[in-house]
């Protein structure tokens, strides 16, 4: 009040003092924002990658808004699965921090919430959790119309290599596949039966009498022996095997959760996944070289994949044929040593409840 601090002294000296003081903090206030932004303005390194940080996550999130929407209006007369909101659930990410940490203990999660089936939104993807017989079922009996195997598993190109499987046509795809079948064929598994049986006797007699394993990493190890023996080639174990045992490594870890979304993510487990991919393309390109020059034929998948021919008259590259190993050893590799090593702890639970009849019966029946 003006009045009031004309007639009284006082009042004016107390307003001016304030007044003082806000100037000095504004001052103050002022003079560090702006060596802020002098400062960061001088190192346009920070400044521009800051700003396009921005552009992107608004651009990126409403592109995703609008790519759900239309999703939802394409679906709308059908019945959409619920979608799963436990936890952390961020704007663009969803729920991909969940899945990235710990994606069984989220899926558990989504199970005793919503059932067999339901979405989750993860970096701007729909992903449908199916769990149960019924459910499960129902996808496996879809047809490549309704359900896009070529879309769900585009990650794996950067794994296989261009051109390959899933990277393919569907007429080269169906094509390739009938190669992989064919070098899986009944009379093939009898040739590499034995091979398998002596690359297990000299895997286990190197255990002893006694002892304790981790039971999942002993059967991985064996299933790439026998994998390197049968479908590989003789020149990969009795040469190789070290050597194409640590790309496969590689190729592996290269396989995180990040690589179903971003599968060329620059991340040091993409980078050496290449490099092992474009190594084992080499190793391979050797034994098919080597085998041509001296006219030498084996009985295994690699033979096969050398001699076939496509519908246009053309011969799978070594890239190809290196693609298709890789996702031979891939389908085959997981899913045995994963069953094996179900197996084997199923057998010695009944063991160790008192069912000793069982393991018993079991190496009668291998000696006979």
């Amino acid at each position: 009040d003006c009045r009031s601090s004309q007639r009284n002294p006082a009042n004016r000296s107390a307003r001016k003092t304030s007044i003082m003081f806000a100037l000095d903090f504004e001052k103050i206030g002022l003079r560090l924002d702006l060596q802020s932004v002098l400062s960061a303005a001088r190192d346009w390194r920070f400044v521009v990658p800051c700003a396009a940080s921005g552009a992107v996550a608004v651009a990126a999130g409403v592109w995703l808004s609008w790519k759900d929407a239309r999703f939802v209006a394409q679906y709308k007369e059908g019945k959409l699965p619920p979608v799963y909101n436990q936890g952390l659930i961020l704007p663009v990410l969803g729920a991909g921090l969940q899945f990235l940490w710990d994606p069984l203990a989220m899926g558990a999660r989504g199970h005793k919430k919503y059932g067999d089936v339901f979405t989750v939104y993860v970096f701007g993807k729909r992903l449908t959790f199916v769990s149960g017989v019924e459910a499960q079922e129902l996808v496996f009996k879809s047809r490549d119309e309704d359900l896009s195997q070529q879309e769900a598993y585009a990650f794996s190109v950067p794994l296989f290599g261009e051109g390959v499987v899933y990277g393919a046509d569907p007429e080269r795809r169906a094509e390739q596949i009938k190669l992989v079948t064919k070098s899986l064929h009944t009379n093939a598994l009898s040739n590499y039966v034995p091979m398998m049986i002596d690359e297990a006797e000299k895997y286990f007699a190197k255990w002893g009498a006694e002892g304790t394993v981790d039971i999942y990493k002993a059967l991985s190890e064996l299933i790439i022996l026998t994998a390197s023996r049968c479908l590989m080639g003789r020149e990969v174990r009795e040469e190789l095997y070290e050597e194409v045992a640590k790309l496969y490594a590689l190729l592996d870890q290269g396989c995180q959760p990040i690589s179903f979304f971003a599968p060329n993510f620059p991340i040091p487990a993409h980078w050496n996944r290449d490099r092992a991919r474009e190594s084992m393309i080499k190793v391979f390109q050797k034994i098919m070289d080597r085998r041509r020059q001296s006219n030498r034929v084996e009985n295994d998948a690699l033979q096969t994949f050398m001699d076939a021919k496509f519908n246009d008259g053309s011969s799978p590259s070594a890239a190809i044929v290196t693609g298709l190993m890789i996702c031979l050893l891939f389908a085959g590799q997981h899913t045995s040593s994963v069953t094996a090593s179900w197996t084997g702890l199923f057998m010695f639970d009944e063991v160790r409840r008192g069912n000793k009849k069982l393991l018993d019966e079991l190496l009668a029946e291998q000696v006979h």
